[in-house]
């Protein structure tokens, strides 16, 4: 009866129904986020990419345009007359000819400081700050022997404490580079004026994004410019190529692309690695993973919303749809209780309206009814003898005999 009941109450198409959109709505919903995970990793890697393409070609394009222009300098009539002249009269006008040159070379180009050689690397002149340069670099022989201008690494002269690169560019007394040169122009850029502040800039705003520019040094890693989370380790930071999570390391040893793993704070992190082409250099663009994955977090705390605010819609909808089966079998029964208590009460009304004496009983004997006839043959009232058996209630003797007779009732039951 109650299995019966539940059957009736809740039906099977519903509870199939209501199961197969659940599953429907799950296996959806898992789609959708794995969908929406795979295009929220590659819109961080391709701007991850597309930064660090943009700041290491940004970086070979300064390195040329350094090159190119120390080039033309040195090719500059007025600068090699003025050169000429000096070294045949130090002391005479030439030198505050060469001086006037010099200087509006410095503050056209705002190179920080100039330094003039001679062929064997002393010192004729100097312009500026030279930030402790010596001259003596073997830089200055590739330059001879190329007959083209040589850019240095980013360094920090002993006595110096600002990183700076040079560029060193032999000046010939003629146009053909096979001459012997008259000099040597030694041009200094600042790397906290130009270089850095190109390196940590950053086109989005990010609490974490930070741009490295590294090279190999030996077993190590060595970090050329000034970390935004770590102060004063432009050109002293050297970290073992051991750490091989770290995504310096992977791109001084030939990774390329999107890779992952821990910076040099032992944090977490997304980085894009590149080489700085015609250079020594890497670039680094990276962010903190739990910095960009902060959007993605975002998006599946709403889809987790989402798919529970649907899964309760439905279970809402499931819910009403079985009050409802419910309130109309409820309905059912009642209508069939009210139908099968008029058919009793019309029932008992025309058992007991019979002139002769009536009992029913149940399927096992006993008595359910008696109408007053009854009552008063057998001397039991209806209310006493519901229950009972037959044989209890009525007994039939034989008229001659007197005996009692088998129970026509038991009989019938049984046969």
């Amino acid at each position: 009866m109650t299995d019966r009941f539940r059957e009736t109450a809740f039906p099977l198409w519903m509870k199939c129904g209501l199961a197969a959109a659940i599953l429907l709505l799950i296996s959806g919903g898992l789609w959708f986020f794995k969908a929406q995970q795979t295009q929220q990793r590659h819109e961080i890697e391709t701007n991850l990419m597309a930064i660090a393409l943009l700041k290491a070609d940004q970086i070979a394009d300064w390195r040329k345009d350094q090159l190119t222009d120390a080039e033309l300098l040195v090719q500059n009539p007025f600068l090699i007359e003025a050169v000429t002249r000096f070294r045949a009269d130090p002391k005479g006008p030439s030198a505050q000819g060469l001086r006037t040159v010099l200087s509006q070379i410095q503050k056209e180009h705002d190179y920080t400081g100039l330094l003039l050689l001679d062929p064997e690397g002393m010192r004729l002149y100097t312009e500026g700050d030279t930030l402790g340069h010596t001259g003596d670099s073997p830089d200055r022989a590739a330059a001879f022997r190329n007959g083209m201008p040589v850019l240095t690494d980013l360094h920090i002269e002993a006595d110096a404490s600002t990183p700076h690169i040079s560029i060193t560019a032999p000046i010939f007394g003629h146009k053909h580079p096979a001459g012997k040169p008259i000099g040597v122009l030694v041009l200094i850029c600042d790397a906290t004026r130009f270089l850095y502040p190109f390196i940590q800039s950053w086109p989005t705003p990010s609490k974490s994004a930070e741009t490295l520019l590294v090279r190999r040094d030996g077993d190590d890693v060595f970090y050329l410019n000034e970390l935004r989370h770590k102060r004063g380790t432009a050109l002293k930071l050297r970290i073992p190529l051991s750490r091989s999570d770290l995504p310096a390391t992977m791109a001084v040893q030939g990774e390329r692309g999107i890779v992952e793993g821990k910076d040099y704070r032992g944090i977490e992190v997304v980085a894009a690695v590149l080489p700085i082409p015609d250079s020594p250099w890497f670039m680094v663009a990276k962010v903190d993973a739990a910095e960009v994955f902060s959007e993605w977090r975002f998006r599946s705390l709403m889809i987790l919303g989402l798919m529970l605010g649907i899964l309760l819609l439905l279970s809402a909808i499931g819910l009403i749809l079985w009050q409802r089966s419910l309130k109309a079998h409820y309905r059912d029964l009642y209508r069939s209780e009210a139908l099968l208590r008029a058919s009793r009460e019309k029932e008992a009304v025309t058992l007991k309206a019979i002139g002769d004496a009536l009992i029913a009983t149940d399927a096992i004997g006993r008595v359910e009814l008696m109408n007053p006839v009854a009552e008063t043959l057998t001397g039991w009232n209806q209310k006493d003898a519901r229950g009972k058996t037959l044989s209890e209630v009525f007994q039939i003797i034989n008229e001659e005999t007197r005996h009692p007779v088998a129970d026509p009732v038991e009989q019938v039951l049984k046969e």
